[in-house]
């Protein structure tokens, strides 16, 4: 399913193995990150382009995931921004 993160993921009833997310600078909302914390997925890919708001949504996620893969990539040049990209997989 395809869509803004914290809209559509409260529509999603199908299981899966995988959840790939690229949330806005604000990260995920309560609901969402409870929605991943429930679902089935093995493995959560998570972009960030705000490592503020992603480390708050990690300390949730991770109470049942486990960080496996991290990286920082410079897509921006010459600015402060960056692209975090994180593996997390079921513990």
């Amino acid at each position: 399913m395809l869509g803004e993160a914290n809209k559509t993921i409260p529509k999603i009833k199908e299981t899966f193995d995988m959840i790939i997310i690229d949330p806005p600078r604000s990260g995920l909302d309560r609901s969402s990150c409870k929605f991943m914390l429930e679902s089935s997925a093995k493995k959560i890919i998570y972009i960030s382009c705000n490592p503020l708001t992603l480390a708050r949504d990690l300390k949730e996620l991770t109470r049942k995931y486990e960080i496996k893969k991290f990286a920082i990539m410079d897509m921006f040049s010459y600015t402060h921004h960056v692209e975090s990209f994180v593996v997390l997989e079921k513990e």
